[in-house]
């Protein structure tokens, strides 16, 4: 099906293709000179139009010059019925440029198309990369991003906040990879679960171990937070709470006006773990 619709596509576009070289062809063989600069800056005005602003106002742009072009072969046809141009030449003029202008404002809606959706794609992309695929949980780089705003929105209000780093001991040891997987999804879903939503952020530091930013907090509030973690992991049918408790190891820090890096604390505590 894809493969139907990607050569349907390029036969629409050869064909398009074709008939605009077919029409320019015409169009400087049969348009007067004296009239070719014109209708080239009413070509590249459409296209701009299109382009830059929204499709109701280049179709009326473009509907209004073809009323014009139609009322110019008119009158000329009146006011000069026996010039050199044949009634049927006029024709063909007018037909070739009205034509020619609803393929340049159909191609360029076209292209106006997709790049919004190159960029909406873009921007899916780099959404998508603030988050691990794994756990759907922000990767390390978002979380110290995140982290550095919400440690001077701390600062500003005098407030102090906990960090917690969430660490399971060798989890892929003699383990197959899926499981891993699977296991740190579960992790961070009970985490989510138990911290303020829009309010704190957890994050995944690399392939067991995750962190947690709690605003306006405490050590008391670090605890609760913890206790809910290991409730909320207990609630996990999929999980083996009684031998997975004891792999964990949280560590609190105190974010406060003394602190120095999220990046440099949290690989400290890390390496002094290990």
């Amino acid at each position: 099906m894809i493969i139907i619709k990607k050569n349907l596509i390029f036969l629409n576009f050869l064909l398009s293709t074709s008939a605009q070289f077919l029409l320019f062809y015409l169009f400087l063989k049969i348009i007067p000179i004296g009239l070719k600069p014109l209708y080239f800056a009413y070509f590249f005005i459409l296209i701009l139009l299109t382009y830059f602003y929204d499709n109701l106002k280049s179709f009326t742009f473009l509907v209004a010059v073809m009323l014009s072009i139609a009322f110019y072969y008119v009158a000329k046809a009146w006011i000069s019925p026996n010039e050199k141009y044949s009634q049927f030449n006029m024709i063909a003029q007018q037909l070739i440029v009205i034509t020619l202008s609803v393929f340049l404002w159909v191609q360029s809606i076209y292209v106006k198309n997709i790049v919004n959706k190159n960029e909406n794609l873009e921007r899916r992309v780099k959404e998508l990369e603030k988050i691990n695929p794994e756990t759907g949980i922000m990767n390390f780089r978002e979380f110290l991003d995140r982290a550095e705003t919400i440690y001077t929105a701390i600062k500003r209000r005098k407030e102090n906040g906990q960090l917690i780093i969430i660490k399971l001991a060798d989890i892929s040891t003699g383990g197959n990879l899926k499981t891993s997987k699977t296991l740190m999804k579960l992790l961070g879903e009970a985490i989510i679960k138990s911290i303020r939503k829009n309010y704190d952020i957890v994050g995944i530091y690399d392939s067991n171990t995750f962190m947690a930013l709690l605003q306006n907090t405490n050590q008391f509030g670090s605890e609760i937070v913890i206790n809910r973690i290991k409730d909320n992991i207990s609630k996990v049918s999929s999980l083996n709470s009684d031998e997975l408790l004891p792999d964990l190891k949280f560590i609190v820090k105190d974010v406060d006006n003394e602190f120095v890096s999220f990046d440099e604390i949290i690989k400290s505590f890390l390496n002094a773990g290990e």
